[in-house]
């Protein structure tokens, strides 16, 4: 499903045509909120990073569309812990690999402790923001994955805007109970009994066959 494809179930969903600058604003909220709550199998990302992304000594540039980490490792799938931003300073002092890390400027950077060695490496796996809906033709993994998920939230702020509120409610219900079937999902997926097939293994054998210090 693409954007123009979206809007044309929204209007068959509210049985009228929305205006295109209504629409815009439904689902540029539609967009925040899925971005906010939504943690999918669709939008876990995987990235090194390493000399080109360091930005200090300790501190690496984060990919522009990260959300929420899942798990960081450097060489030999070794995991890097995650650890308060007020801590930092007293692993700084200690020698050795890297086995701390925490997030700074708002998910910008991520701070790495003990200082990293030059050709330091680091395996992200995270969230990804959903890429947004801009043009007619625009997509995305999520979307395709699971149309009903912008159907709901787009329906859920048309009804609040035509002050329906009892179908808005009946619109918000069907949209958390959607969130929270895709939620489950990648928590099943990582978690659950099926684990050693999932994601984490994945990781863990990329992080082990690349190089890093």
């Amino acid at each position: 499903m693409n954007r123009l494809e979206l809007k044309a179930a929204v209007d068959t969903y509210l049985h009228r045509a929305l205006p295109d600058e209504e629409f815009d604003l439904f689902l540029l909220q539609a967009e925040s909120d899925i971005a906010q709550q939504v943690r999918a199998i669709e939008q876990q990302s995987y990235v090194s990073l390493g000399e080109a992304d360091r930005q200090t000594a300790n501190a690496y540039l984060l990919p522009a569309d990260f959300i929420e980490m899942i798990t960081v490792r450097r060489s030999g799938a070794v995991e890097i812990m995650p650890a308060a931003s007020m801590e930092m300073s007293q692993f700084r002092q200690i020698e050795g690999k890297v086995s701390v890390y925490s997030l700074t400027g708002v998910n910008e950077l991520i701070d790495f402790a003990p200082t990293p060695a030059e050709g330091f490496v680091a395996y992200l796996g995270y969230f990804a923001k959903p890429a947004a809906l801009a043009a007619p033709t625009d997509t995305n993994t999520l979307i395709t994955s699971h149309p009903s998920l912008y159907i709901y939230s787009c329906v859920m702020y048309a009804y609040d805007w035509a002050r329906s509120y009892e179908q808005r409610e009946a619109a918000s219900n069907r949209f958390v109970a959607k969130i929270d079937e895709i939620n489950a999902i990648d928590q099943r997926r990582r978690y659950g009994p099926s684990v050693s097939v999932g994601n984490n293994q994945d990781f863990g054998a990329w992080g082990a066959s690349n190089g890093g210090m």
